[in-house]
């Protein structure tokens, strides 16, 4: 999931070169552990992509996966049409394990509690809606820290 935390294995060394580049550039990115939503954002592609790799990865056996539980995820606020969003396989995660909510709380310089949606492809941002931009002083490209409300 979105918070394994996911290293190389024993025998990433010696495969690299028959890799095909993003998954190179995934298993060089991991270093001594990640997880995947920390890999999405450092290689800016998309969360579910990351996923779908670093499974193949760990079928080759080129990573280890450890799983964690869900915790507070860092993201990047961005401009949104509606509401707060934020990525699908994120909330699915979230809800999979602490069960059914319908609020998070995200942190910055203070500490809001919004209704929250899930949708395709938002990876490490949460979209907010221009008005909870300015109510709430949020800025676009500002890093917060978001967790679901149990």
């Amino acid at each position: 999931g979105p918070f394994d935390l996911v290293r190389p294995g024993s025998r990433a060394q010696v495969v690299q070169s028959t890799l095909d580049p993003v998954e190179l550039s995934l298993l060089l990115a991991l270093k001594s552990g990640q997880s995947p939503l920390d890999l999405a954002s450092q290689i800016t592609l998309p969360l579910g992509e990351v996923l779908r790799r670093l499974g193949h990865l760990a079928r080759l056996r080129l990573v280890e996966v450890f799983p964690r539980v869900p915790r507070t995820a860092r993201l990047r606020v961005a401009l949104g049409r509606q509401g707060a969003q934020v990525d699908a396989l994120l909330l699915s995660a979230w809800r999979e394990h602490y069960g059914p909510f319908q609020r998070v709380r995200v942190k910055a310089q203070k500490e809001v509690l919004l209704s929250v949606e899930g949708a395709e492809g938002l990876g490490v941002e949460i979209r907010l809606a221009p008005e909870l931009l300015l109510f709430h002083g949020f800025q676009v490209g500002e890093e917060v820290l978001v967790w679901p409300e149990v």
